[in-house]
């Protein structure tokens, strides 16, 4: 019974405003549309060019980056440059040249490979 009501209040409503000034009303608001219409189009014309001058741009960038990398692969050398070899110091045998920077120096060097020097020869 509320909706009948309410359909009959905007029905009275309409009857008042008149139809004749409900058109006039309506070809108001579309001419007023038409008339800016050129601009609504300009600006998404506008919108989309530059979404698609983003896209491009980053989709060059990626590309540039993939030719680049390429190149870096080609220019390497096949193999790996041979390691330089340097000679470490000759010492007398009984020295500490022999042993490995990571290996602690001791007194007592079970593990060692090298042997020490034996006892001076006694003078006779």
């Amino acid at each position: 019974m509320i909706a009948g009501s309410r359909f009959e209040q905007v029905r009275a409503a309409i009857e008042q405003i008149g139809a004749l000034q409900i058109y006039d009303q309506i070809v108001q608001q579309t001419t007023v549309i038409s008339n800016c219409s050129w601009l609504l189009a300009l600006g998404l014309q506008a919108f989309v060019l530059l979404v698609m001058l983003l896209y491009f741009a980053v989709a060059d960038f990626l590309y540039v980056g993939r030719l680049a990398a390429y190149l870096c692969i080609i220019e390497q050398p096949d193999s790996p440059p041979e390691p330089v070899v340097t000679m470490q110091p000759i010492s007398p045998v009984g020295t500490d040249s022999h042993r490995s920077p990571l290996q602690p120096a001791s007194e007592d060097d079970i593990l060692s490979d090298i042997p020490l020097r034996g006892p001076a020869p006694q003078p006779s």
